[in-house]
């Protein structure tokens, strides 16, 4: 629409501009549909015009043809609600004659509506000094925003990036277990990949393993440890290495030599992981974690986990689905790839079948939907009541948007090395 155009509808009131755009609907029905679909009708406040076209919407589809089948069922409309005299004489008075500018005017004149609604929200939490809530209504105004428009690529475009992932190499991060990485391909940047288990069955563990592997082979992670502190967490790194646990440091059974060894160990692996490893231990939003990513550009984000993320909602099911989807736009919008840890529910019991399948991710069902790939552990040895020095643990592919699914990958697990590693056929 050219700026002269644009200036002239602004001076137009509401009721005329729907009335320009009801007689350029009734002139050309079929290029309004093909063109305006998107327009709602409840967007329009007259009546008359908001029902006529509704039933346009309902009537003439984009694919019609036959001029004359259109003309007679715009005319049958028109007289339906009662406008077939005034759409005429509306017609006569129009100075452009396509819908098109009348209905981005309508919409562009309903975002202001709504954006005006909630400057009172934004003004109220800056006046309390509030900034979490000052960032919330920046952001869902900034959503509302349907007038901003983005550069669409064509396919030309989406060739050149193609080009430079296949140029470059790996686009995925690898978890260096090869029996996952066989199966996967790795944890694929601009992807959302669930990790999901019953408590105390190892998704931390090998949340953890996968997070120090990474940074050790050269990724940067952040992982976002929001069960237990960043030192607990270091401890599972570093304990193992001199045959202690942590359960013992915080108990302070360690013997001189012992504490000394321990002190090393960790030096060493700071010194090995660098700034290639960051931990963040306080209570995180969507919102926060966000704006850490875009600080630090990771390869791969490790969120421990899901249902200790602080994001509000109306249900606990809709908080949880709202979080995946964020984190899901969090790893297109950087190019990152985010590994979600989250719970199962006791469903797979009541079932009588011990394995666990999608439907036993806690809460909600949005999870499953949002992510792209999706393993489960699942540990026998819990039927018994003796744990043993080392045990299978099963990874189970359930979900996979690139590959097959409900494929078994079983991992030793040593309980005291707090590692996983692939088992030999």
């Amino acid at each position: 629409m050219a700026s002269g155009e644009l200036s002239q509808l602004t001076m137009f009131k509401q009721r005329d501009i729907e009335k320009l755009f009801a007689a350029c609907v009734y002139t050309n029905p079929l290029e309004a549909v093909q063109m305006c679909g998107w327009l709602r009708p409840d967007l329009l406040m007259d009546e008359r015009i908001r029902r006529f076209w509704s039933g346009t919407l309902d009537r003439i589809r984009p694919e019609m043809s036959g001029s004359d089948r259109v003309t007679t069922e715009i005319i049958s409309l028109a007289v339906e609600y009662d406008l077939a005299m005034d759409v005429v004489g509306w017609a006569a008075s129009t100075f452009l004659y396509s819908a098109l500018p009348y209905a981005n005017e309508i919409s562009r004149r309903n975002y202001l509506t709504v954006v005006s609604s909630k400057i009172g929200d934004l003004v109220k939490a800056i006046q309390q000094g509030n900034d979490g809530a000052v960032r919330e209504a920046i952001r869902a105004m900034s959503e509302m925003d349907i007038t901003r428009r983005s550069e669409i690529p064509v396919a030309f475009d989406v060739a050149e990036r193609f080009d430079q992932v296949v140029t470059d190499g790996l686009r995925s991060v690898p978890t260096f277990l090869p029996s996952i990485d066989n199966a996967t391909g790795g944890l694929e940047r601009q992807t959302l990949s669930v990790l999901a288990a019953r408590p105390s069955v190892g998704k931390t563990a090998l949340g953890w393993q996968i997070a120090r592997a990474a940074a050790y082979n050269g990724k940067s992670v952040l992982f976002f440890s929001l069960e237990m502190s960043s030192v607990n967490l270091w401890g599972r790194a570093a304990c193992p290495a001199i045959g202690t646990t942590w359960r013992d440091v915080r108990a302070g059974k360690l013997t001189d030599n012992q504490r000394e060894a321990l002190l090393s160990e960790s030096y060493k692996l700071a010194a090995q992981f660098d700034e290639r490893l960051r931990i963040v231990d306080t209570p995180q939003t969507t919102e926060t974690i966000w704006q850490t990513v875009a600080q630090l550009r990771p390869d791969l984000v490790v969120v421990d986990h899901l249902r200790l993320v602080k994001d509000a909602a109306t249900s606990e099911v809709k908080r949880l689905g709202q979080i995946s989807q964020r984190l899901k736009d969090l790893s297109k919008n950087f190019e990152c790839s985010v590994l979600l840890l989250a719970q199962l529910n006791r469903q797979s019991e009541m079932r009588g079948e011990k394995r666990p399948i999608l439907a036993d991710l806690r809460d909600s069902g949005e999870i499953e939907e949002n992510a792209d790939l999706v393993l489960m552990l699942h540990r026998e040895e819990f039927e018994g009541q003796v744990k043993p020095d080392k045990s299978i643990t099963e990874v189970w592919v359930r979900k996979f948007r690139d590959g097959p699914r409900d494929v078994l990958i079983k991992l030793w697990f040593d309980p005291r090395q707090e590692w996983f590693e692939g088992v030999q056929k």
